[in-house]
């Protein structure tokens, strides 16, 4: 069979769906390459045959009921190298042909499977034989046919190979074409479906490990005399169940060395589940040595309770065997403990015992929050400012000095500071309801002025020489002026924190909620300025038995949710997301009304941090109703809401809303056909729509290409890498 160039000119060619043809002259040349990949008879192309590599005659095939059967890994007999399940598949990637020519599925050049079917037995959809007749019992037979071809050549591999090496090559294959009993007697385990905890964190990519890479296996043996501890079952997340809990057990795990066994797909005769405890029969009891002190904070919404303790101990039992049991003592680090479940059984409160010697790198903040926003991107400067929050918490509950706390703190803030602050330097140190800043004369530094200061020095105020200033200060008066000559008062932030009145520049320590000023210059020796936070600090109670009571914790507004009936109808309030997600946004909530409809409320003037449920009860007290313009239905009323309903019900909004966007379609639609009309008067033979998927994120868009020839997939992929898509064949190619 012969096709020339000329004739290639005088055909019609249909709709070209995103398919590269660089290394062909022409379309037609494209075309006729996937055409004749399946040919039983030489096809040539001005003069030059086409390759055809799914031909009969260049595939090693097997005769089985179906037709000609050609599997790469099995046929072609490459078992020297190790394959995976995928690469046995026989469904995805595969090329089926009748009569030499494709049918069903998309022509695949790399295909792993190729079917030739028989004739006799198959039939195709005329007249354009892309479907098979009965297409669906068909594919079914061919399914159960390919199947199993390949257990019984994973059952002759079994029978001819070693162990070790059967399991690294066919173990994935074993699983996924159904055969796993020929995996009960082996006594291995690959390194594949073993996991390691190499940190406590929410998401599996960051919690799980795998064993060196120089551990191929993990053998019966090894398990059953205590080398290697193996569990599973183990929960992936923080669970749904007071017995499981999920962190307590993955920090077991992390220090008593325990490994997790992925089980899924295995036989139930697998020797696995008679050597290895499952985590769904265990039980977990936390003790600890007695609180030292307490504080609270929370993780994305989720309350914690922190306790400082000498130690903890962790008991896991089973409720299946008797004698299983490990207690594991924590004495450096954490452990996180599930109290509190709501009725879908989600938890939603947790103890956490910091030991008071040792650190870990990992924190509890990991554990209860994936640090990704709506688009679920990770915000790198969340969990670095997650961070920096806990290490606050626990420096202050293992009794760090305030000095301490803020030298830890300052060289993670961002300052400005000038050539006019050299020689300068503010002592802060600790008061009965606060903190108090006072500036030190300039000739208390070093006389070198001509370095820039890096960043502020911070002086322990209990130490010399400075402590006999505090003790003047505090008792009223310094240098002859009394200390509350300007009152602290009127210099405090509402939520507490260190506020110049005068601001200039300032300094946040971020998490310890101290800001001192930097940028002006000193007042006279005889003067000093004093700052002062109101807000006094967290302090632990002591119950009847001397045992140190967990402080009252501050709701949660980031799962607070109020309800109110308002002209009967019911309403209910909760605080947008994106009050604590952007600093500065204020306090915004949203409304919804029982049967649809939402409104917004915002106070930029109340930031999120500072906010109380009284906060969102005021901004509740707004919401109002009126009768729906149309049909006399409640709705937000537009004057004391955000919203953009009009002063209708969100039926009769979105009916309106539906309407417009039919007559906006109906416009576009006719637009488009006239836009393509004067095109092709203009000469114009093919349009090209194509999406362009921007290389730097945001939102996708179309583009339109107008040609007066076919266009080939090269000159559309450049105009498409022109417009900066990543992607190069999401497009359509329409005649016109």
């Amino acid at each position: 069979m012969m096709v020339s160039d000329s004739s290639a000119r005088s055909t019609g060619v249909g709709p070209y769906f995103g398919r590269s043809t660089a290394n062909a002259s022409s379309r037609m040349e494209a075309c006729i390459i996937e055409l004749a990949m399946g040919f039983p008879i030489d096809v040539q192309f001005n003069g030059v045959s086409v390759p055809r590599p799914h031909a009969l005659e260049n595939l090693q095939t097997v005769v089985t009921p179906v037709g000609h059967v050609h599997i790469e890994h099995i046929t072609a007999r490459d078992h020297d190298q190790n394959v995976r399940g995928d690469v046995l598949d026989v469904v995805i990637g595969r090329a089926l042909y009748l009569q030499g020519l494709l049918i069903q599925v998309k022509n695949e050049i790399h295909a792993q499977t190729v079917v030739h079917l028989d004739n006799q037995r198959f039939a195709a959809i005329m007249p354009d034989r892309k479907s098979l007749y009965n297409a669906a019992d068909q594919l079914e037979e061919l399914r159960v046919t390919l199947r199993t071809l390949v257990q019984q050549f994973l059952l002759e591999q079994k029978a001819s190979l070693p162990a070790e090496t059967f399991v690294a090559k066919y173990w994935t294959a074993c699983l996924r074409h159904e055969v796993p009993t020929l995996l009960n007697d082996i006594p291995l385990l690959p390194r594949e479906i073993i996991s390691t905890i190499e940190t406590l964190a929410a998401e599996s990519e960051s919690r799980l490990g795998y064993l060196p890479h120089e551990t191929q296996f993990i053998t019966r043996r090894q398990i059953l005399s205590g080398e290697v501890k193996v569990w599973r079952d183990v929960p992936s997340y923080l669970g749904n169940s007071e017995s499981e809990q999920a962190g307590a057990l993955w920090r077991v795990m992390q220090l008593e060395s325990v490994v997790e066994v992925d089980t899924n797909g295995l036989d139930t005769g697998h020797w696995i589940f008679e050597a290895t405890p499952s985590a769904i029969d265990f039980k977990v009891a936390i003790t600890h040595s007695g609180i030292i002190a307490s504080d609270s904070t929370d993780f994305d919404g989720n309350g914690v309770d922190v306790h400082l303790v000498k130690s903890a101990l962790v008991l896991v039992t089973s409720t299946t065997d008797p004698s299983f049991e490990i207690a594991t003592a924590v004495d450096r680090g954490w452990i996180l403990e599930e109290v509190g479940h709501d009725s879908s059984g989600e938890v939603t409160q947790f103890n956490c015992f910091v030991t008071e010697s040792g650190a870990s790198w990992d924190f509890p903040g990991t554990l209860l929050s994936s640090y990704r926003d709506e688009h679920e991107v990770y915000r790198e400067e969340w969990e670095d400012d997650a961070r920096k929050s806990w290490r606050s918490v626990v420096a202050g509950l293992k009794g760090a000095s305030l000095a301490d706390q803020l030298a830890a703190a300052l060289p993670d803030v961002r300052m400005s500071l000038g050539n006019h602050n050299l020689g300068q330097m503010a002592l802060i140190y600790g008061a009965a309801h606060g903190a108090w800043v006072e500036p030190i004369r300039p000739e208390c530094l070093a006389a070198d002025r001509d370095r820039r200061p890096e960043r502020p020095g911070i002086l322990d105020g209990a130490g010399q020489p400075f402590g006999h200033r505090r003790r003047r200060i505090t008792r009223g008066s310094e240098s002859g002026v009394p200390g509350c000559g300007r009152r602290a008062g009127t210099w405090c932030r509402p939520h507490g924190g260190l506020v110049e009145r005068d601001t200039d520049s300032r300094l946040h320590t971020l998490n310890s909620q101290l800001r001192s000023f930097f940028g002006q210059q000193y007042p006279p020796a005889t003067r000093w300025g004093v700052f002062h936070q109101h807000r006094k600090p967290r302090m632990t109670t002591i119950g009847t038995d001397g045992a140190a009571l967990p402080p009252r914790r501050r709701p949660s507004l980031r799962v607070c949710k109020l309800e109110r009936e308002i002209d009967g109808v019911k309403f209910t309030l909760q605080v947008s997301p994106c009050s604590w997600m952007y600093r500065g946004y204020g306090l915004q909530v949203a409304i919804t009304m029982d049967g649809g409809g939402v409104a917004y409320m915002l106070d930029k003037s109340t930031p999120f941090e500072s906010a109380t449920p009284a906060d969102l009860e005021r901004l509740f007290d707004k919401a109002k109703t009126v009768s729906c313009s149309c049909c006399g239905k409640p709705a937000f009323d537009p004057e004391a809401c955000e919203t953009n309903r009009e002063g209708k019900c969100e039926a009769c909004f979105m009916k309106m809303l539906n309407a417009e966007f039919a007559r906006g379609r109906q416009k576009a639609l006719a637009a488009a056909l006239q836009l393509r009309a004067r095109k092709k008067k203009a000469g114009f033979t093919y349009l090209v729509n194509a999406w362009i998927h921007p290389e730097e994120g945001g939102d996708d868009f179309e583009i339109h290409l107008w040609y007066r020839q076919p266009p080939d997939a090269q000159s559309v992929e450049t105009a498409i890498r022109k417009a900066g898509s990543e992607v190069f064949d999401d497009f359509l190619v329409v005649q016109l």
